[in-house]
């Protein structure tokens, strides 16, 4: 087989991702990442969404409607998305643990690319792949006026459990074939195949980069013949970006002093791409960032290059979170844009875009402020969660946000107050220095 890392590591990248845009060379705010619900049909090795079940019926009842639906006489999606360009942003993605494409998510999902369409920014979807088929492809591109990318998950490590989930192409093995009872992964895994090699191509016409990527972490029980599959596929795809990224931890385990172990580190430095299909970029180890953190480049710091991102969680009141893996280090409980606007709908206020646009903005400050202080505290930037080996990171960020929320609720942070921002960002330094000296 003709190995072809170094073709992804070197040049292939996904139009519409913040390597293919070059936004890792810029400075500033490049990056709104939406959240979709944890809602999902699959039960992935290494994924936490089998695990969760009450709180994905939490966040469907919560929903993401409120966004869109008018009940603020505005549309809040609209302006958010409005105030994202106008402080420069470039990209906006989709992504979470569950499915993006799935039934439950899929309003959202659609409303997102329409609004994205309308101000003209692109938009990067992930997903596991197996409902995006040409008319999801052709609904989506139509409403995000042609310029979508895709990063599609393909798992790996347990051929039994997952079958046909699973990356192993089964060509010319009967024996495997029989074994999970499918055929080739094009024709049973996959029927999506050539909708995803037919929007590849005509991304790579029109902008010169791919429209599709594909994605695996390697874990404790994947296999070269794994790897050797996804490259196959990226190959058989058109030659697509790909990458491949090593096992993270649960945030439970970080918060009891595990540390993230890199799982089978030989097959991961040999067939490691560099991450050229997602919101990751920087090709060693230590240099690797994900745009919706800030690791070092802060929005409100022109001196320091790079991409910052943020994560906005509609199915969670509108919360920020640092990390979009994990709900428990978000602001719901202290600074929701849904209770804002909540409170503001109570008190008869006339809701404006203006409102929405100076929530955004201190929003970005808060969750800059702690991220800021997170990696001052550790010395090391480096994704906060999934890839980490600093649990006093994830300590740190819990701490701010339990006080934060004990604030709230001492009526501290009280929204109809006309300082209610400045109250916010003030309280939260006070917090942060607290905690930090603490920690000594």
């Amino acid at each position: 087989m003709v190995r072809i890392t170094s073709i992804h590591k070197e040049y292939q990248t996904l139009a519409y991702s913040p390597v293919g845009m070059g936004l890792d060379k810029e400075t500033g705010w490049g990056t709104l990442l939406f959240s979709a619900s944890r809602a999902c049909t699959r039960s992935c090795y290494g994924c936490w969404t089998n695990q969760v079940g009450s709180l994905i019926r939490q966040q469907l009842a919560s929903g993401s409607q409120w966004l869109y639906d008018g009940r603020y006489e505005l549309d809040v999606l609209s302006s958010l998305l409005s105030s994202f360009k106008d402080n420069g942003g470039r990209l906006v993605a989709l992504m979470n643990d569950g499915e993006t494409l799935d039934r439950r998510n899929y309003d959202f999902v659609l409303k997102l690319a329409e609004h994205v369409g309308d101000i003209d920014l692109p938009l990067l979807l992930f997903t596991f792949g197996g409902e995006l088929n040409n008319e999801k492809i052709q609904e989506l591109g139509k409403a995000a006026k042609g310029k979508v990318s895709y990063s599609i998950s393909i798992q790996t490590g347990d051929l039994d459990r997952y079958g046909y989930q699973m990356i192993t192409m089964l060509d010319g093995d009967p024996e495997r074939q029989k074994r999970i009872g499918r055929k080739t992964m094009e024709e049973e895994v996959y029927g999506n195949f050539n909708d995803w090699r037919e929007h590849d191509a005509e991304v790579l016409e029109k902008t010169g980069k791919h429209g599709i990527g594909i994605h695996t972490y390697v874990n404790d029980r994947t296999t070269r013949e794994d790897l050797e599959s996804l490259e196959e596929i990226a190959k058989k795809l058109g030659n697509v970006p790909q990458t491949i990224t090593s096992w993270g931890v649960h945030v439970k385990d970080t918060l009891i002093g595990r540390q993230a172990k890199l799982q089978n580190s030989g097959l991961l430095e040999e067939f490691k791409t560099g991450p050229t299909a997602d919101l990751i970029f920087g090709d060693k180890e230590g240099d690797i960032i994900c745009s919706y953190i800030a690791h070092g480049h802060y929005s409100f710091s022109r001196e320091k290059k790079g991409v910052f991102g943020i994560t906005f969680h509609p199915y969670e009141r509108g919360q920020l979170q640092t990390c979009p893996y994990h709900r428990d280090i978000g602001t719901r409980e202290w600074l929701a844009l849904r209770d804002y606007l909540d409170v503001m709908k109570e008190n008869e206020q006339q809701i404006t875009d203006e409102h929405i646009g100076r929530w955004l903005e201190n929003a970005v400050k808060a969750e800059t402020m702690i991220t800021t202080a997170a990696f001052d505290l550790t010395g090391y930037e480096h994704c906060l969660m999934r890839h980490s080996r600093k649990p006093e990171i994830d300590l740190f960020i819990s701490g701010v946000n339990n006080e934060m929320a004990k604030r709230r609720r001492d009526g501290k942070l009280d929204v109809k107050d006309k300082e209610y921002f400045d109250n916010v960002i003030a309280e939260l330094n006070e917090t942060i220095k607290g905690i930090l000296n603490q920690n000594g």
